[in-house]
């Protein structure tokens, strides 16, 4: 599999990278995703970053919850990030919003 990933880790990185690929189609400017391998914690892991330019998420907490939609979906994509991804990690503004989830290849040494 992909950088050493196994087929379901594979697929919840699918999910999570779509998903943010779709929020940044639906409501935000000049977005971009970036995927890297990097070393956090002591650990591999894929570093997946979400940026934007606007317009911001208003409440975060709201924002990741299941159930939560502001362009009328079922509001289960940031639960599915959560869900799919190792560490989560949402800052906004009405300047812009980054989101960066990572998901372990190994895990950290704790």
């Amino acid at each position: 599999m992909a950088a050493g990933f196994n087929a379901l880790a594979v697929e919840e990185i699918v999910v999570a990278v779509s998903e943010l690929a779709t929020n940044l189609a639906r409501y935000a400017t000049d977005g971009a995703i970036t995927l890297e391998l990097v070393d956090k914690d002591g650990a591999s892991a894929l570093r997946i970053e979400s940026v934007d330019s606007g317009p911001g998420l208003g409440d975060i907490d709201q924002a990741v919850s299941d159930g939560f939609s502001t362009g009328g979906g079922l509001g289960k994509g940031f639960g599915s990030i959560r869900r799919t991804t190792d560490l989560l990690d949402v800052q906004s503004s009405p300047a812009g919003t980054r989101i960066v989830a990572y998901k372990w290849l190994t895990r950290p040494s704790s």
